[in-house]
């Protein structure tokens, strides 16, 4: 081969090896498992390399080609011989306790400001409904300040040609 990990550049997947690659059920599934580094102690602030044990976690990612793409990602678990504590890696493209990738979490996003409704966002993107709206809720948008003066004025409006007359209230 070429280029021995150019999947994993196409998918944009940084410090990650691609293992295998194999689409079945409409869906393209992609095995993943991370390169070997000093991982810093979320305890103690150690670096440790000593590796404890491997758990596989399955991620949706991006669409490829009109397909949903699974990703199974082989996460290392690190052990801390300083202090004993057993943490799991940090991964670039995955945020913490996510099932979803960073890239697809900002398509959904992106695809609400386009004004599209949820249940088409979650079905181009192979994700149900009420994810698609944990997505949309997880982000903070600040609150707008309220102004000092609130004037309150009201006036009566008539439409020519008809015999009613309604009043309107302007804030």
């Amino acid at each position: 081969m070429l280029y021995p990990n150019c999947t994993a550049d196409l998918l944009g997947l940084k410090d990650v090896i691609v293992t295998r690659v194999e689409n079945f059920n409409n869906q393209i599934h992609v095995w993943l498992e991370s390169r070997l580094q000093m991982q810093v102690c979320p305890v103690c602030r150690h670096g440790t390399k000593r590796t404890h044990s491997y758990r596989e976690q399955l991620v949706k990612d991006l669409p490829l080609q009109g397909l949903h793409c699974l990703l199974h990602v082989r996460k290392r678990r690190y052990y801390c011989p300083h202090c004993g504590t057993v943490f799991q890696e940090r991964l670039s493209f995955l945020a913490r306790y996510q099932r979803n990738t960073k890239r697809l979490t900002s398509k959904v996003l992106h695809d609400y400001s386009c004004e599209q409704s949820t249940a088409s966002i979650a079905k181009r993107n192979g994700i149900s409904t009420g994810t698609a709206i944990r997505i949309f809720d997880r982000v903070s948008y600040p609150l707008p300040k309220l102004p000092r003066v609130l004037s309150i004025d009201e006036f009566k409006g008539t439409q020519v040609g008809a015999n009613f007359s309604a009043f309107s209230l302007i804030l």
